[in-house]
């Protein structure tokens, strides 16, 4: 986290924020935040979409993010990876953008968000230390909790 003197003589909070899950709400979510000023890292499973943002292109089809993704990249606001542990490690804040598809009995599929929890979980344990976690997807903590 850094704070730094803004643009209008305000004192501004930059964080160092790890987005899991780079579709359209993650890929949204890092081109907003890094054009605040914010470092961006994006942790995907898939590797095609690490490897788009890496090259600084968008991981999906949204008019001017690609970009807004390109400069980020090219100012070092942005990176993206396969490892959450690298990711926690780096960040202040860890943002958890993944789907959660429905089943075919309506109810949410929260294998994505879960398995993503327990990453960070991991990550958190090998260092402890305060970080906070935000859920920006549809589910409710209660249904995680085993």
């Amino acid at each position: 986290m850094t704070v730094e003197l803004g643009s209008h003589g305000l004192v501004e909070l930059l964080m160092n924020i790890a987005i899991f899950g780079l579709g359209y709400v993650g890929a949204v979510t890092a081109g907003c935040l890094t054009r605040q000023g914010h470092r961006v890292i994006g942790v995907d499973a898939q590797e095609s979409k690490v490897r788009a943002l890496q090259d600084g292109r968008s991981p999906i089809v949204e008019a001017g993010l690609e970009e807004l993704l390109s400069a980020s990249l090219a100012e070092g606001r942005l990176e993206a990876t396969l490892d959450a542990a690298q990711a926690v490690a780096a960040a202040d804040l860890s943002l958890v953008c993944v789907g959660t598809p429905a089943l075919a009995s309506g109810r949410l599929n929260l294998e994505a968000v879960r398995h993503v929890s327990s990453q960070i979980r991991d990550a958190l344990r090998q260092q402890p230390r305060k970080h906070t976690l935000v859920y920006r997807c549809r589910c409710c903590l209660a249904a995680l909790v085993k």
